[in-house]
């Protein structure tokens, strides 16, 4: 080699030595970088697909109970829940209802949504569970049984035991003439909604 060629290349050895200890450090963090970034990008993977079942179920859920009922629906609730998703998560429900059967389907959404349903199928049991656990939000039938205000007398009674927790009435049928009973949250008897009320209370708790 000439010279000149030496003096090039003793030149160059800086950028060489820095492209080869770039090369070492890559190597030597490539499997903890690998072991980190694929956790991660199947943690993303997996809560988009879990949005998607959410979305999927709030859809089937509101239109089958809609034309069960023959009512109006807004699917304009699954973009709000998907938007809400992590305030909904962990929240717990008191859900009062002597026909379970009959809101299988809403709690399966409340549960997609990552809620806790406890179900009650009386007053009484109802109001011992108030008194021995917290609960973010009461949702509650108004006839059951032989009684066509139990509902009423469940939000009456929590009320005297100086129990806060908002109370939204879920009903088969709705008179909108009486408006919302003194005392509650809301009511209605769509399952769309009920999810807007529920994310309407906890948005207020918060601000």
């Amino acid at each position: 080699m000439t010279e000149s060629m030496w003096i090039e290349l003793i030149k160059d050895i800086p950028s060489i030595l820095t492209c080869l200890v770039g090369l070492v450090v890559f190597l030597t963090l490539k499997k903890p970088i690998v072991e980190k970034l694929i956790p991660a990008i199947s943690e993303i993977k997996g809560l988009g697909i879990e949005i998607k079942l959410v979305k999927e179920k709030i859809e089937s859920t509101v239109k089958s109970r809609a034309a069960a009922l023959n009512l109006d629906y807004d699917l304009g609730v699954i973009k709000r829940a998907e938007k809400n998703i992590e305030m909904l998560r962990g929240k717990k429900i008191l859900w009062v209802d002597d026909n379970i059967s009959w809101i299988k389907d809403e709690v399966d959404v409340y549960s997609e949504l990552k809620m806790i349903a406890d179900i009650s199928t009386t007053t009484e049991s109802a109001l011992e569970k108030l008194r021995n656990f917290n609960y973010d939000l009461i949702i509650s039938d108004i006839s059951r049984y032989d009684s066509p205000m139990a509902g009423l007398e469940l939000l009456e009674k929590k009320k005297a035991m100086n129990d806060e927790t908002k109370m939204i009435f879920y009903v088969g049928a709705l008179n909108n003439d009486k408006g919302v009973p003194p005392g509650a949250f809301g009511i209605t008897n769509r399952l769309d909604e009920l999810i807007h009320l529920t994310i309407d209370c906890f948005e207020r708790t918060i601000n």
